[in-house]
């Protein structure tokens, strides 16, 4: 087994060097190395997205829909930011949903479905569900996928009120943190807000936001966000 000094290692990394792996494919599945300035250059489209939506009698809990990656980190960020009006939904036992359905304010709650592809299962079943629950609006609802993924072209189609673009050259194990961070972060941002709002939660300037965004249309109250 050869040995390559840390240096070496991480030069080879960020050359894009795919023979550190299996000499395939691999150099365009590194967009995570880029990842953390594409988020910040987003900042402040997501942050606006965030003011808007937020705004008194608009909405104040969010559900996000998904599962493994896209749901293990908002399950983190949650507890962490003390974030009561973020809820993630990342199973289909019938308890949970029945849970769900009773104790969700439907006017008030945004419905964030979370999938790469744009195909999981479990998650175009949990947004099929809570679309029809919600009456079909598509201000009530989000997604963060892939490009051209059958969820955005859904969410298109359904006038969701943001989709937020996943990044194509990120592996899917790698989007447990960067790329579904986008969505993760608008849902901590948001529900730090509502949180402030009602004298929860850390304070301005204890957490720092990233995303990007890429709403089709900003619809009602928070027309003009993005």
């Amino acid at each position: 087994m050869s040995t390559i000094a840390p240096a070496e290692l991480v030069e080879r990394i960020w050359a894009r060097d795919a023979t550190l792996w299996t000499g395939g494919d691999e150099a365009k599945w590194l967009g995570w190395l880029d990842e953390p300035m594409r988020m910040r250059s987003r900042l402040e489209d997501l942050l606006r997205f965030v003011e808007d939506l937020t705004a008194p009698g608009v909405i104040d809990t969010f559900v996000l829909l998904g599962m493994g990656g896209s749901s293990l980190a908002p399950h983190v960020l949650a507890k962490t930011f003390e974030a009561g009006s973020f809820q993630v939904l990342d199973t289909t036992h019938p308890a949970a949903i029945r849970q769900a359905n009773e104790s969700l304010d439907f006017e008030s709650t945004l419905f964030i479905a979370a999938s790469k592809s744009g195909t999981t299962l479990e998650t175009r079943c949990h947004l099929d569900y809570f679309w029809a629950k919600a009456g079909k609006r598509g201000e009530r609802f989000a997604a963060i996928t892939d490009p051209g993924s059958e969820l955005a072209d859904l969410a298109q189609e359904r006038n969701f009120l943001g989709v937020f673009d996943g990044e194509p050259t990120m592996a899917g194990q790698d989007h447990d943190q960067p790329e579904h961070g986008r969505l993760r972060s608008l849902g901590r941002a948001a529900a730090r807000r509502v949180n402030r709002q009602e004298g929860q939660g850390p304070r301005p300037g204890s957490g720092r936001v990233s995303g990007r965004a890429r709403p089709p249309r900003t619809r009602g109250p928070a027309d003009g966000a993005v």
